[in-house]
């Protein structure tokens, strides 16, 4: 889990401490969003290898007000373009219920498509993944898209992602729509509104202001 979570601040760092000309085009963000129901860092980064593959980890985690939850959620990526924007990539997924408690990690490996494209102003990212479980009911389909549009000093964002099962059973959705103010050397600072449902429970809101950091 550690590993996942300081994944992105290691791929930042890498070129700079053992000087490997090997890592290319490497970034990072972290953002710390703070609503009325819960608060969430957020942290991801990447890289190009050896000019192969291309790398992006992300980490989440997630602290429930109401039922004094906090769960993980990581995943890493590895990709390769094929044609402009589409690359397939491979998957390793992380999710930890409670981080407070000795709850069970779930653990998987999926495999996909993911595709990138950049429209003047607009921005999109979006991908789709699979994984074969021993059943029909561990078998799912994940998609999760993101979309930007940048206003010069502000942009528009907005993240939306959803798991089901091939017999079609929700496991989750979520969505968010943040507009993000720039600041200087890389911050940003704006509102934002989320919503999620897990399987069959009442969907939640969350309303609140973020905070990110760019490089």
């Amino acid at each position: 889990m550690k590993t996942i979570t300081y994944l992105a601040a290691l791929v930042l760092t890498a070129q700079s401490l053992v000087g490997c000309k090997a890592i290319d085009n490497a970034y990072g963000r972290a953002e710390l969003r703070g609503g009325h129901t819960a608060a969430t860092a957020d942290v991801q980064g990447g890289a190009t290898i050896a000019s192969v593959a291309d790398l992006f980890a992300r980490s989440q985690t997630t602290r429930n007000y109401d039922i004094r939850e906090t769960t993980e959620f990581g995943y890493v990526d590895v990709g390769k373009e094929i044609a402009a924007g589409i690359a397939p990539v491979v998957e390793g997924q992380v999710f930890m219920p409670d981080i407070t408690t000795k709850s069970t990690i779930e653990a998987h490996a999926r495999a996909g498509v993911q595709v990138t494209q950049e429209i003047k102003q607009l921005k999109l990212f979006g991908i789709v993944t699979g994984r074969l479980g021993k059943a029909a009911r561990a078998t799912d389909i994940e998609a999760i898209a993101n979309l930007s549009y940048d206003l010069g000093s502000a942009s528009i964002a907005l993240e939306a992602g959803t798991n089901r099962t091939v017999q079609f059973d929700h496991n989750f959705t979520y969505g968010r729509l943040s507009v993000p103010f720039d600041l200087e050397h890389g911050f940003s600072i704006g509102p934002f509104i989320s919503t999620e449902k897990f399987g069959k429970e009442k969907e939640s809101y969350n309303v609140g202001l973020g905070v990110a950091f760019e490089h």
